[in-house]
């Protein structure tokens, strides 16, 4: 029997920290974010740091949230790829 998969945000963010972590393989990481994504970056920190040292089989990584520089926004649906020459 197959179950359904909710895919949230708080998901696809999570899975991006994982794969982002196992590529570089370093101890510590600063890690920026839009802000509006910012509180969905913190609800899955922990998790992602426990499945990155659990697949990678190292210690939780040290990971940096950056408070103070964010990513650009992103667009939006109005100018969703710039100006059209």
């Amino acid at each position: 029997m197959l179950l359904p998969i909710i895919v949230t945000h708080q998901l696809v963010v999570l899975f991006d920290q994982i794969q982002g972590l196992l590529r570089l393989k370093e101890p510590a990481v600063l890690l920026r974010c839009r802000k509006e994504d910012h509180h969905h970056v913190e609800s899955v920190l922990h998790s992602a740091k426990h499945e990155y040292a659990s697949k990678a089989d190292v210690h939780q990584p040290e990971i940096f949230v950056d408070h103070d520089v964010y990513l650009p926004p992103a667009p939006s649906h109005h100018d969703a790829h710039g100006q059209f020459w």
